[in-house]
């Protein structure tokens, strides 16, 4: 493991973690739907959220299709209807050239209407887009999310350990930053609230993960000194891993993505990310 310089942290579901704001956030969306609709909706939600759906956080939604798929290595593997049922996605080979290939695969495999579920914002986005809740009522629904988190109905609280260890960190010599795809106004209302602004030598809101962060990296003279800490593993982490960095994947739905990498390193929760980043500076939190 090479020696690290630099902590990049992600900051929803990283920094801090409320399962009531993913909620808040589905009701948002729901309410965009008729009261049958809506009340499907929810109760896909509930299931999708405590691993109990089709659709689970590591998984990719083809919005075309209409299907869940797998993927590994930049390529689909598997595409995946809303019952369950899994279908390989053929690849070619040196021996038979000709082989079906499945469905065109562009790089990166996500864009437009191919969308990432790394994190439940993802999944309650993804399961109102198969339900029907247009775009623009999508992104209401976030905006809306923020405005309630920003009011004195709603307070965010940091893990015990988080302050203490990022305290650790500075004292150890090590640099912190944070790269949130959320709007920068409600990033840094998240960062004041938390009270743990002054720990961190760069804020970035709006940052465009995965692109942003690769770009990011591009610009860092030894990107292998740079560790990432996120629970997107394609926002947070396998950009990192591509640019050479490391990365601490706090991987709480268990996908097991990156297991590939040397310098890939896996926590199941905000709580083993802190006792994680302790050791790294010797300090038991």
């Amino acid at each position: 493991m090479t020696e690290i310089s630099t902590v990049l942290f992600d900051l929803d579901g990283t920094l801090y973690e409320d399962p009531a704001v993913y909620d808040r956030y589905a009701q948002e969306l729901g309410s965009f739907l008729r009261s049958d609709a809506r009340q499907r909706y929810l109760d896909q939600w509930e299931r999708a959220r405590t691993g109990r759906d089709a659709a689970r956080v590591g998984m990719g939604y083809d919005a075309e299709r209409d299907l869940l798929f797998r993927y590994a290595g930049g390529h689909i593997v598997s595409l995946i209807d809303w019952q369950g049922l899994e279908t390989p996605v053929q690849s070619a080979t040196k021996e038979d050239p000709e082989r079906p290939v499945g469905p065109p695969v562009e790089v990166p495999i996500f864009g437009h209407n191919r969308r990432n579920i790394g994190d439940l914002w993802a999944m309650a986005d993804v399961l109102a887009m198969h339900h029907g809740v247009p775009r623009e009522n999508r992104s209401a629904a976030f905006m809306a999310t923020r405005a309630f988190m920003a009011t004195d109905a709603f307070h965010l609280r940091l893990r015990p350990g988080m302050q203490p260890c990022l305290s650790a960190l500075l004292s150890g010599g090590l640099t912190l930053a944070a790269m949130s795809n959320s709007p920068v106004e409600s990033v840094h209302d998240v960062f004041d609230e938390l009270g743990i602004r002054e720990y961190f030598a760069m804020i970035v809101g709006d940052s465009g993960k995965p692109v942003g962060l690769t770009d990011w990296l591009s610009g860092v003279s030894e990107p292998e000194t740079v560790l990432s800490v996120g629970d997107n593993y394609i926002n947070d982490v396998e950009p990192a891993l591509k640019a050479g960095a490391q990365a601490l994947y706090i991987d709480r739905h268990g996908t097991g993505l990156g297991s590939e990498y040397e310098g890939c390193f896996f926590v199941s929760s905000i709580d083993g990310a802190i006792a994680w980043l302790g050791n790294l500076v010797r300090v038991p939190l």
